[in-house]
C-alpha cells in the first residue's frame, strides 16, 4: 500500500518474523517487538520482517540492531535505502562507535542505552528499553492491587550472580515477604504487580535494563542500586528523567524502603509518577517520529 509508511524490521534470526514473539528463546526475535509497536501503533504501516539482503528499496522506518549489520552494511542502508527514522537496538556495551558515526547521517535515530563514550545528539535520542515481548500484557495502574494488599514487599526476576548476590542476601534477611524465583513467560507481569517494589540490579553490563521498566508498567516501583554517576549517565539524557528510585548501597535501598512503608499515600504517588512518566516519553517519542516522516 503506497499511501502508507515502510517500517522496515530486519530480523534477529533468518526467516523469523520480527513481529512474533518467541517463546521459545530469552532473546531474538524481537523482545522488543511488542513495546516498539505499541509506540508505533497510531501510524499507518506496511510492516515489514525480512532478512538483512532483503531490505526494499523505500524504507520509511528502520528497526535494526548492531547484532545484524556490519558498520559498512548500516553505511550502505543509510545512503541507499535513505530511511527517515532508525531504532538502534542492542548496545549494552557501549563499544560501537562507528555505528554511532553512521547513525548521524539518520533525520532520526532513536537508540537504546546512552554511553559518554558517544553521547546523544540532536538527531540521535534515547529509546527506553522498555517490556519484554512476553510481558506485553502489563497491569496498568488504574487496575493495579493496592500497595496495602500486595503480597510482596519487593522482587527481583533474575540470576543470582556477580556483585547481585550480596545485594541479593542483604535485602533477603532483612526485608520480608519478597519474591525472587525462577519465573515462566508471561508470569513477571503477575508478579510485578503483587509487588511494591522491584530490586533493579546492574544488568550484564549496563544499569539500564528490562527490569525497571517492565515492572514500573506493571504498578511496582524500581529501586536501583548503583553510584550517582551510573545513574546519570543511564537516565540523564531523557528530557524527563524516569521517576525511579535510587540508592547507593543495598542498605540504603533498604532503609528509603522502610521509610515508603509507613507512607502508602507517598508510594501511590510515586506510581502515578511512573505512568505519567510513561505517557510522556511516549507521546514525545510519536511526536518526534511524526516530525521526522513529514
Amino acid at each position: 500500500d503506497k499511501s502508507k509508511y515502510n517500517l522496515v524490521f530486519v530480523q534477529y534470526f533468518k526467516n523469523k518474523n520480527s513481529f512474533i514473539c518467541d517463546k521459545d528463546k530469552i532473546w531474538g526475535n524481537w523482545v522488543q517487538s511488542s513495546f516498539l509497536m505499541e509506540i508505533l501503533e497510531d501510524l499507518s504501516l506496511n510492516k515489514i520482517s525480512c532478512n538483512l539482503e532483503d531490505i526494499p528499496k523505500k524504507v520509511d522506518i528502520l528497526i535494526i540492531g548492531f547484532t545484524n549489520v556490519t558498520v559498512e552494511k548500516l553505511d550502505q542502508i543509510i545512503k541507499s535505502n535513505n530511511p527517515k527514522i532508525v531504532f538502534f537496538l542492542s548496545d549494552s556495551h557501549g563499544t560501537k562507535s562507528k555505528y554511532h558515526n553512521i547513525l548521524k547521517k539518520a533525520k532520526l535515530v532513536y537508540r537504546e542505552h546512552n554511553w559518554n563514550s558517544y553521547p546523544c545528539e540532536k538527531n540521535i535520542k534515547l529509546l527506553p528499553l522498555g517490556y519484554h515481548c512476553w510481558d506485553k500484557n502489563y497491569i496498568n495502574y488504574e487496575n493495579q492491587i493496592k500497595p496495602i494488599n500486595k503480597k510482596y514487599i519487593w522482587c527481583f526476576m533474575g540470576s543470582n550472580k556477580g556483585e547481585r548476590k550480596n545485594n541479593l542476601n542483604i535485602f533477603k534477611s532483612k526485608l520480608k515477604p519478597y519474591f525472587h524465583e525462577k519465573t515462566k513467560i508471561g508470569e513477571n507481569s503477575e508478579i510485578y504487580n503483587q509487588s511494591i517494589f522491584a530490586l533493579c540490579l546492574r544488568g550484564n553490563n549496563s544499569i539500564d535494563c528490562f527490569r525497571q521498566y517492565t515492572s514500573s508498567k506493571n504498578g511496582c516501583i524500581p529501586i536501583i542500586i548503583c553510584n550517582l554517576h551510573d545513574y546519570e549517565q543511564s537516565y540523564g539524557k531523557y528530557t524527563e528523567p524516569p521517576p525511579f528510585l535510587r540508592a547507593d548501597t543495598a542498605m540504603q535501598a533498604i532503609e528509603i524502603i522502610n521509610n515508603l512503608l509507613s507512607n502508602y499515600e507517598k508510594i501511590n504517588e510515586l506510581h502515578k509518577k511512573q505512568n505519567i512518566w510513561w505517557s510522556n516519553i511516549k507521546n514525545e517519542i510519536k511526536e518526534n517520529v511524526n516530525n521526522a516522516l513529514k
